[in-house]
């Protein structure tokens, strides 16, 4: 199994150098030029499956590629951003609660606990590891990009792994684990 974690393409906030960001924040314009621009790169990976956090920009972000490629999209509410999670702090797990949202799709509840965003991470994890024999790009956001890096490489001490805009991470899941790279931007 060939995972691929796609850090979504620039958006106002990211722009801004800002952390609080709401569901339906748009790109950039740069966000929208490299959201066209890595087209042909994700082409090469060879996808089967492309799962994305509900949240506009990630969306927007894999449009174009879905569009060209015809490669399945499943929206994951629970890819959606979660708040920074200090580093080995003891968090105890909480249930991941969901809402509608004004257009009808799951979104994690506002505001969220430590623990429901990590038990979020979790389900998240578990969705990847039901695409076993897959190649899967997840387009998702820094946060939980860095945790679930951190549960599949069943680290000791919590690691940061940040994320540009189009930053992408590449593992190979089976007998062995290879981590190929981190945040290589496309």
């Amino acid at each position: 199994m060939d995972i691929f974690l796609l850090r979504h393409a620039e958006s106002i906030s990211s722009q801004n150098g800002s952390f609080a960001s709401d569901a339906g924040e748009p790109l950039t314009e740069k966000g929208y030029k490299d959201a066209e621009r890595i087209v042909p790169l994700l082409s090469e990976l060879d996808l089967d499956k492309v799962l994305c956090s509900p949240y506009l920009r990630a969306r927007d972000t894999v449009a174009p590629f879905v569009r060209e490629s015809g490669v399945d999209l499943t929206i994951l509410p629970s890819l959606a951003e979660g708040q920074l999670v200090l580093d080995n702090i003891a968090i105890s797990p909480e249930p991941a609660d969901y809402i509608l949202d004004e257009s009808g799709e799951l979104q994690p509840a506002k505001p969220e606990t430590p623990g429901a965003f990590l038990s979020r991470v979790r389900q998240s994890v578990g969705s990847l590891l039901d695409n076993r024999d897959e190649r899967i790009l997840v387009v998702s956001h820094g946060h939980m990009i860095r945790e679930i890096l951190n549960v599949l490489m069943r680290v000791d001490t919590k690691i940061r792994f940040p994320h540009d805009n189009c930053g992408m991470s590449h593992l190979t899941l089976g007998n062995d684990f290879t981590c190929h790279y981190i945040n290589r931007t496309l």
